[in-house]
């Protein structure tokens, strides 16, 4: 169940005097078409499948009022008052149909795996299969598709909306069991009720997440949702239970008995993440991994990227481990005096924010005012942008990449040394570069979105996200665009610059394509922007049409021979100084060439 006030309690064991009982019952294997089934009685299902071997349901239509006051460990364990239970290690698939229940404890789809509600047990071999199926549920207890002890569910564009408390569209309980999600809406109204609640393992890919009153995703103790693709849309207005926080994604312990005390796991790969309200994740009384990686975040909350740190719940420990990987993300990171985080930043990866212990809950009540233990590595491809300055007790990695713009990295109590104070190229200071223009950018954006997005949508959703002005878009660029390959300016064309190089490389292999090319690219983590500036230009390939490298760099060698002879100016001491410089030459030409006396016109 999602975060509520529950006390321990013992796992609660299926016994003899337990029945099921359905309005319809199917006992044999076969396939049934059109069917019509309802319930009107408390604990009992409108439609009961205990066959052994394949049963196929085809446009089955399932209605299911009448239940108790409160749902108990019978309805949210076992699923005696559902709309479809499926039970004794059968396979059921369910193609088409609708799916309705208006009563308390009446979860839509129960796939029940027969090993008595103990976590971490083989269930019985209970599978059901969901495809193009619409389901709908009103009451309180009333999930969309539940799973429980041990059993299996699978949805393939599957339709969900639940308005009931404790009713997440996808949601499981006590003896966990796997679920696995292709496509499909889930959407979800009630107080307690995440999008996802985790007690098993989740997979989800290419699905639209919505929580309109709760945390999108709930994982407790040692279970994990995975989520490849998808849109997890959040608005987490009210705490429920013993929950003091607001959050999109809580990984924690309640030490109710439903699920087994070990590692908490979130993974989320592509796909975008909307939070409107609080915490981006929180992680308390249990160990946590969250793993991130190409995922588009809108964070409107209270730019808070994460805390770890004690909540309503007791019993364990705050730790997490927080992974980038060709990952931006910024916001405060909050780790509490007792909690402790370890931070991997990789693979290109940017993190723009500081870490600190001050942290209070949405009661306004402070829990805690020093910072807990705190681990960084970062990669020599990643950098973190300090906005504060911050305390932690190790640091593995490249100090440079610590951009600091005036604040200070302690480490052990002791400055970092080796940090940046600013690159120039890289981050936004009291001015955007010359190089960076706006309203190329964002005409090159709005292209690459395509054609369901209108200059109006984009620029909504740009002030969503915070990314406003000048200023916003040139962050924008830096944290998404440039990975994107969106040109910065009418000098660079990403398009252009992958056939360029797509030609280089078929002189000496005409195997390349451009497919090849492109996931070249993506393998090694770079876009054709940072490519062009650390490659690209030595290997002479061209920005666009109009911009030669090699026309460029001659020219501004040709002015360099001629007005400093003595230097002794060569090709290659000239793409040296570009590099130290950290600029392409589209940023050199931009910056100071266009107003050099330099035999060289880009006509753009």
């Amino acid at each position: 169940m999602a975060p509520q006030n529950q006390e321990p309690q013992q796992p609660q064991s299926q016994t003899q005097t337990l029945t099921w009982t359905g309005a319809s019952t199917i006992t044999t294997a076969g396939t049934y078409q059109n069917g019509m089934y309802s319930s009107t009685v408390d604990a009992q299902c409108a439609l009961l499948i205990t066959a052994q071997g394949n049963v196929s349901l085809t446009s089955p239509t399932v209605k299911k009022s009448g239940g108790p006051s409160n749902a108990d460990d019978n309805y949210n364990f076992y699923g005696i008052n559902s709309g479809i239970l499926v039970k004794d290690g059968g396979t059921v698939s369910i193609t088409g149909g609708t799916i309705t229940t208006t009563a308390v404890g009446a979860n839509a789809v129960f796939s029940y795996g027969g090993n008595g509600g103990t976590n971490g047990a083989a269930g019985d071999g209970t599978i059901v299969i969901l495809t193009d199926t619409v389901i709908r549920t009103y009451e309180s207890g009333s999930g969309g598709i539940m799973t429980t002890g041990g059993g299996s569910m699978t949805a393939n564009n599957v339709t969900v909306e639940t308005d009931g408390q404790s009713s997440a569209p996808i949601r499981t309980d006590r003896g966990g069991g796997t679920v696995d999600v292709n496509g499909g809406t889930f959407v979800s109204n009630g107080l307690g009720s995440p999008a996802i609640y985790s007690t098993a393992q989740i997979t989800v890919d290419d699905a639209m997440l919505t929580s309109n009153l709760s945390e999108g995703v709930c994982i407790e103790g040692k279970n994990s949702v995975e989520l490849n693709n998808c849109t997890l849309t959040v608005n987490n207005t009210q705490t429920n239970g013993n929950a003091q926080f607001l959050d999109a994604v809580i990984l924690y312990q309640s030490m109710s008995g439903d699920s087994s005390e070990g590692t908490s796991s979130f993974s989320m790969t592509g796909g975008t993440l909307i939070n409107k309200s609080g915490h981006l994740f929180h992680v308390t009384n249990t160990d946590a991994f969250i793993n991130l990686s190409d995922v588009t975040i809108q964070d409107s909350g209270v730019g808070v990227l994460l805390s770890v740190c004690d909540d309503g719940w007791s019993g364990a420990s705050n730790r997490a481990t927080l992974t980038i990987s060709d990952q931006a993300i910024s916001g405060d990171i909050l780790v509490g005096d007792n909690s402790s985080l370890t931070l991997n930043i990789a693979d290109r990866s940017t993190f723009t924010g500081n870490i600190s212990g001050e942290i209070v809950n949405t009661q306004g009540s402070s829990i805690s005012t020093e910072i807990g233990s705190v681990t960084v590595t970062l990669d020599a491809t990643s950098k973190w942008y300090l906005d504060d300055d911050t305390y932690i007790d190790a640091f593995t990695g490249t100090a440079a990449n610590v951009i600091t713009n005036g604040h200070t990295l302690y480490v052990d109590n002791v400055a970092l040394e080796g940090t940046t104070e600013n690159d120039g190229a890289d981050v936004v200071g009291d001015s955007v570069p010359a190089w960076f223009d706006a309203d190329i950018y964002m005409e090159n954006k709005l292209e690459q979105l395509g054609d369901d997005w209108t200059e109006q949508s984009m620029l909504q959703a740009f002030q969503d996200a915070g990314y406003i002005g000048t200023k916003g878009y040139y962050q924008h660029f830096l944290d998404w665009g440039n990975r994107e390959n969106v040109s910065p300016n009418n000098y660079f064309d990403s398009t252009y610059y992958f056939q360029s190089k797509l030609e280089q490389l078929q002189e000496e292999d005409a195997g390349w394509t451009m497919d090849s090319v492109v996931q070249a690219f993506k393998d090694a983590h770079l876009s054709t922007w940072d490519h062009y500036k650390n490659w690209g230009m030595k290997e002479g390939i061209d920005a666009n049409s109009n911009f030669s490298t090699s026309e460029y760099l001659d020219a501004k060698l040709d002015e360099l021979q001629k007005d400093y002879p003595s230097q002794h100016w060569t090709m290659e001491s000239l793409l040296e100084a570009f590099e130290d410089a950290k600029l392409n030459p589209v940023q050199h030409y931009m910056l100071y060439g266009v107003n050099e006396n330099l035999n060289f016109d880009p006509g753009a």
